[in-house]
């Protein structure tokens, strides 16, 4: 890969029926790993990214990388089997205080459903699928509002059980709601060799380390989306979604005041 080379690194969370962004419906992800195939792509995870770029370990001539945060058990359930018929693999970022449990940091926002999360045991299967298990704090809380203690905390509490369940190193981070600023950024960068963002722009060699970006899933829920970025619309798709993003939070905060 070279600092001009585009790799699309897809963030999506659950893969079940409900509202978007958090959720893309099943059969939707399906046409939209069905075209990457097609279009002669294979995955790798964001571990592979970094023994890349340490090493200069080759990557696929077209390379998609496929990320699920929190790790709902849709994606176990539906986006697995589905990846698997491609030959495809992943990289999935469970909240481990909450393993076995539901997604109690989004209590009280009604925009929100109460969704499943994976067991140990289901994140465990994926790890031996040779699925990269990354790490996304132990509790999701935004990390901007916690001191320095409170951060190497929860990534330490985090890595800890990530480890034991996969029996490997945990290389790459995703932040949880997308939140970080400098201070953060150092903390995790301390940890991680690669930290995740989420937006709509695609990863390079040049890409900094400790906020590489992603493209949110909800951006690639069809299958004509899906070719955008798999073809030579891709940049000019993207760049459509990050001036209305950057319009909808410059909305969103005149709201607020």
């Amino acid at each position: 890969m070279t600092a001009r080379s585009k790799i699309p690194i897809l963030a999506y969370h659950a893969v079940e029926e409900g509202p978007g962004p958090l959720c893309v419906d099943p059969t939707a992800f399906a046409t939209v790993v069905e075209t990457f195939a097609a279009a002669g792509f294979s995955s790798v995870t964001a571990g592979a990214l970094v023994e890349h770029l340490d090493t200069g370990t080759p990557l696929p001539d077209r390379t998609v990388v496929f990320t699920f945060d929190d790790g709902y058990a849709s994606v176990h359930r539906h986006a697995f089997p589905v990846l698997a018929r491609h030959g495809f693999t992943a990289t999935v970022f469970p909240v481990t205080a909450h393993l076995g449990d539901t997604n109690r940091w989004d209590e009280g926002r009604a925009e929100i459903p109460t969704l499943e999360l994976m067991t140990r045991a289901q994140v465990k299967d994926l790890a031996e699928a040779g699925w990269e298990i990354g790490g996304h704090t132990h509790t999701h809380r935004p990390m901007p509002y916690l001191d320095d203690r409170e951060v190497a905390e929860e990534l330490a509490r985090s890595n800890d059980i990530l480890a034991e369940l996969s029996g490997t190193e945990v290389r790459s981070f995703a932040y949880p709601f997308g939140l970080h600023d400098a201070r953060v950024r150092r903390l995790a960068a301390s940890v991680y060799p690669l930290c995740l963002d989420i937006g709509a722009d695609r990863f390079s060699a040049s890409a900094p380390r400790d906020r590489a970006p992603r493209v949110e899933g909800f951006y690639v829920r069809t299958a004509a989306q899906a070719r955008y970025l798999a073809g030579g619309l891709g940049a000019g798709y993207l760049t459509l979604r990050r001036s209305a993003r950057s319009l909808r939070r410059l909305l969103d905060r005149r709201r607020e005041r």
